[in-house]
């Protein structure tokens, strides 16, 4: 994302539907599965898999390949130093999963890219932009970089309830101090799931 800013690029960030099961299974390893609920015919017989499952332990690496394959006939080229980013065409291209963030020098390059992958039976669905995916905001003026994360620290305040718009500011008499511990009283209790909250607090950290 530094890099990014420096060089002006743009970006575009794309989810993979249903990314295991468009990994073909190599045909040298056979594996079955019991019949799906529900399926009523041959109930005595098995199925073989021909692409991948969910909750299959190989189903990263195969769909690692696929990806792999489809960016190298479309002439990127993955790192020495990190096989999830690929170099080429202008382009760079860092798969996560069935997550694919694109930079470029221009937003047609990215969508030549989205629409050739497209035509490869890929199901990429655009979902905006590097800085929305990671809750970032990436600033350069020439000499500085400068990282911040206002977008996903709203995220945090609206989890929280804490956002201006869920309440009305209103004078009160109440001590504005903490309130001290009633040990007799009702046990704290709210709707937030609280390790997800802590989760955010502690990623936000990273500017």
């Amino acid at each position: 994302m530094i890099l990014a800013a420096k060089e002006r690029l743009v970006s575009s960030q794309c989810d993979i539907t249903a990314a295991f099961v468009t990994a073909p299974i190599p045909p040298d390893e056979v594996m079955y599965v019991q019949h799906l609920r529900g399926f009523k015919k041959d109930l005595d017989c098995v199925l073989r898999l021909n692409y991948c499952l969910y909750g299959m332990k190989q189903s990263p690496r195969y769909f690692c390949g696929y990806i792999s394959k489809k960016l190298k006939a479309h002439g990127l080229i993955p790192s020495n130093h990190d096989p999830c980013l690929f170099l080429g065409n202008g382009l760079l291209v860092i798969t996560y999963m069935d997550d694919i963030l694109i930079y470029g020098r221009t937003q047609e390059e990215i969508d030549n890219l989205i629409a050739n992958l497209k035509n490869d039976d890929l199901a990429l669905k655009k979902e905006g932009t590097a800085e929305d995916y990671l809750g970032l905001s990436v600033s350069y003026n020439g000499t500085q970089t400068t990282l911040s994360q206002p977008g996903f620290t709203k995220r945090i305040v609206e989890a929280l309830g804490l956002s201006s718009k869920f309440f009305t500011h209103c004078s009160t008499p109440a001590e504005p101090a903490a309130l001290p511990r009633d040990k007799d009283g009702v046990s704290a209790a709210g709707d937030f799931s609280y390790k997800s909250v802590m989760g955010m607090l502690h990623y936000l950290n990273h500017t």
